[in-house]
């Protein structure tokens, strides 16, 4: 299962309809304490946090990912302001599997940087490919 964390509702049930649309299971939660009450409940094999909110709390999750024995296994790939951003050198720093800039229209991409993480433990939908690389 996916776990997807961002502040914008509309953005992370969108993200939500097209990954389940493709045959992933996923679900999605705010930042903060929802999501880290998700996910010390449900172990997700992916998580997809959206780092770039307006009072940090998405740092804070994946602050509190990374210090929690349960969950350091648990890939995550952070959505940042772009290559350079302060959260993304943090990010980088504190072990994710992967980064992608937020407002990423190309869904095919997403889909793309999904599968490299986790390519071993997600299954793509039969009859649906992605090109890595």
């Amino acid at each position: 299962m996916i776990l997807i964390v961002d502040d914008n509702r509309e953005g992370r049930d969108a993200l939500k309809r097209l990954l389940v649309r493709v045959g992933y299971r996923a679900e999605s939660v705010g930042v903060g304490t929802e999501a880290l009450d998700y996910l010390r409940a449900v172990r997700p094999k992916l998580v997809i946090l959206d780092v770039t909110d307006a009072l940090g709390t998405g740092m804070g999750v994946l602050r509190e990912i990374r210090k929690d024995p349960e969950m350091l296994g648990v890939p995550v790939v952070v959505r940042t302001a772009g290559e350079e951003s302060k959260a993304e050198m943090e990010a980088r720093k504190l072990g994710v599997s992967g980064c992608l800039a937020e407002g990423e229209g190309d869904f095919i991409g997403l889909l793309s940087r999904i599968a490299q993480v986790c390519e071993s433990m997600l299954p793509i939908a039969p009859g649906m490919t992605v090109a890595l690389g």
